[in-house]
């Protein structure tokens, strides 16, 4: 396929789309199934227009007008809206039938099986419900390179049902600004039971309010499958439930600004080129990726995500061959030999928003991570979203991840309960913190807080390069500011949390004294005190500053001596200190020499 020559205006993304749309692998002979529809169109008839009664020929070839009509006028006695006769004959009929419905007030219209080809958008009608037969067909011409097949526009209350809409992606150009449905500002648009396939760019966008997507298979799509990108303080509550997506490109769903949307019981299958067992090694240099070992590069398609040098992401452009690509370098000049590399979908689920529930999803792959609240370049804040009850297997970097990428705004009161995660980490990367299943990234200090982990299970892989640790931080978190308690993992390299104990002060054990060997729980932490120096005192103490408190009980600290080398004293004592800085004293004296293990309990 190739790639359309874009203006530097059409490459420029939003800054809430940057952190998303960075980011499919082919299967061979796919099987779509037919688009459902809930009633028989004959059980309709009298209640609803019918587009073969606007003279469609629907034979899966491009018929123009002027094959039907000598004169423009000629065809606008029966058509009215058109404005050449190079347009097309089915997209007229579709066209006609919807603007008969909506000026004669019926709510429907059925559209019977057949292949439409169109060469210009259908504009859907308020509240008038576009209806396939399960057989009916919506597709472009080879080439023509349509932004938009089905335009919503502003009708509110439109729907479209029991069709398959077919961007003929393999014949035309891939764009950032193709859709295959765009609801654009059409509130309370329902979007119902279709097959989506093969978009040059989204399957499915959306700026309106309380949009339903329900029950449609999405797949093959340049950029996301379903992208809803609203306006600050809008209550868009969109349904986005038991939709089936696969193989899709830049990721399967991204909610910018979609506040108090539901995404639930979705199935998002999009399997990953160089994971464990099966690890792929590419050379990169400039815009250019060769192939060097592992699986080859047979079933990549454009649109996918590059995963490399430590994390980094780079959006596939072309495939030249089985052993060569093309990315978007995004203006660096990478030079990378022998590197280990993973390609896959971007991002699965991205939640730019307030207030959302993602519950109930199963997510199969994606390159960079399963589910994640994120901020990505605007004032708008990422504020109260529930991720609960969702299954994930086989993410690349991360399987959940709460962080904050750049902007004004920031990612506050996240909920992470009963996840079940399994064989997550499964990319090749180099960085310090890949292949950690829940990550929380707050990179500038008071950008993440108040998260809540509690009740997951995660599962590390068996094979080559199991997960470091179950969770992480990159530090950059206010004490505190997470909540952790009633996790179960296993399989990991490590044990405990990475990155949350930030420092541990030390009071009277020795001007010269350490703590090492630490590894905090989130509900405990276990370490080594080791008296040194001088100036040792009655009654040491120690505080520990970390970024995660026990979701049980308030921040006191218990501390037990489980094996010393000192005289050991009558009790440690409990001090409640402020939250994330857990502090105990030791009633008894050190001396150089000393070791003390620890183990404190929230």
């Amino acid at each position: 396929m190739t790639i359309r020559t874009l203006s530097l205006q059409q490459l420029k993304r939003s800054a809430e789309n940057s952190a998303a749309m960075k980011h499919h692998v082919d299967d061979d002979a796919t099987v779509l199934p037919e688009p459902r529809t809930s009633s028989s169109p004959g059980n309709m008839t009298g209640y609803s227009v019918q587009v073969q009664d606007h003279g469609p020929i629907a034979d899966g070839t491009l018929h123009t007008l002027a094959e039907r009509y000598a004169t423009l006028s000629a065809a606008q006695v029966d058509y009215p809206f058109v404005t050449s006769l190079a347009e097309s004959i089915d997209g007229a009929a579709i066209q006609a039938a919807l603007d008969v419905a909506f000026n004669s007030g019926l709510g429907q219209v059925q559209c019977a099986g057949g292949t439409y080809v169109i060469n210009s958008s259908i504009q859907m009608r308020a509240g008038v419900e576009l209806v396939g037969d399960g057989k009916t067909v919506i597709t472009q011409p080879d080439g023509l390179n349509l932004l938009i097949l089905i335009d919503f526009g502003f009708a509110h209350g439109a729907g479209l049902r029991g069709c398959t809409v077919n961007g003929n992606r393999g014949t035309n150009a891939a764009d950032y600004n193709a859709v295959l449905v765009h609801v654009r500002g059409a509130d309370d648009a329902t979007v119902r039971d279709n097959v989506l396939v093969g978009s040059c760019g989204y399957g499915i966008t959306c700026s309106a309010a309380r949009m339903s997507v329900v029950g449609n298979h999405i797949e093959d799509t340049f950029m996301h499958a379903i992208g809803v990108y609203g306006f600050v303080g809008q209550e868009a509550r969109h349904l986005i439930l038991q939709n089936r997506i696969v193989r899709p490109g830049a990721g399967a769903i991204l909610l910018g600004a979609a506040d108090y949307t539901i995404i639930s019981n979705n199935t998002i299958y999009s399997p990953i080129i160089g994971g464990r067992d099966a690890r792929l090694r590419v050379n990169l240099t400039g815009a250019t990726v060769t192939w060097i070992s592992g699986p080859k590069f047979t079933n990549v398609r454009i649109g996918e995500v590059l995963v490399i040098d430590g994390g980094r992401e780079f959006r596939i452009m072309a495939r030249i061959s089985d052993t060569q690509l093309t990315i978007d370098p995004e203006g660096s000049s990478p030079a990378l030999t022998n590197e280990l590399a993973t390609i896959g979908c971007g991002d699965l689920i991205g939640v730019m928003s307030q207030f959302c529930r993602i519950t109930d999803n199963v997510l199969v792959g994606g390159a960079t991570f399963g589910i994640g609240c994120t901020v990505g370049g605007n004032a708008v804040s990422t504020v109260g979203n529930e991720i609960v009850g969702n299954t994930l297997r086989g993410q690349g970097k991360h399987a959940l991840v709460v962080g904050w990428d750049v902007g004004a705004g920031g990612v506050y009161d996240t909920v992470l309960r009963g996840n079940m995660v399994y064989n997550a980490g499964d990319a090749g990367g180099n960085s310090t913190y890949d292949r950690i299943p829940i990550f929380l990234s707050g990179q500038t200090l008071g950008k993440v807080g108040g998260v809540l982990v509690e009740g997951n299970y995660i599962v590390g892989p068996d094979g080559d390069s199991r997960c470091p640790h179950w969770m992480g931080t990159d530090l950059k978190l206010e004490y505190g500011s997470v909540l952790v308690g009633r996790n179960h993992s296993i399989r990991m390299l490590n044990p405990g949390i990475f990155n949350d104990v930030v420092a541990v002060s030390l009071s009277g054990w020795g001007d010269a004294a350490s703590a090492t060997e630490i590894v905090s729980y989130g509900h405990s932490v276990r370490m080594t005190i080791n008296c040194a120096g001088s100036g040792f005192t009655a009654g040491p103490s120690f505080t520990i500053h970390k970024i995660c408190d026990s979701a049980e009980q308030p921040a006191m600290v218990k501390a037990d001596i489980t094996t010393t080398t000192g005289t050991l004293g009558q009790m440690w004592g409990e001090q409640s200190t402020a939250s994330g800085q857990w502090r105990a004293t030791y009633y008894g004296t050190p001396a150089a020499g000393n070791t003390f293990v620890i183990t404190t309990r929230a």
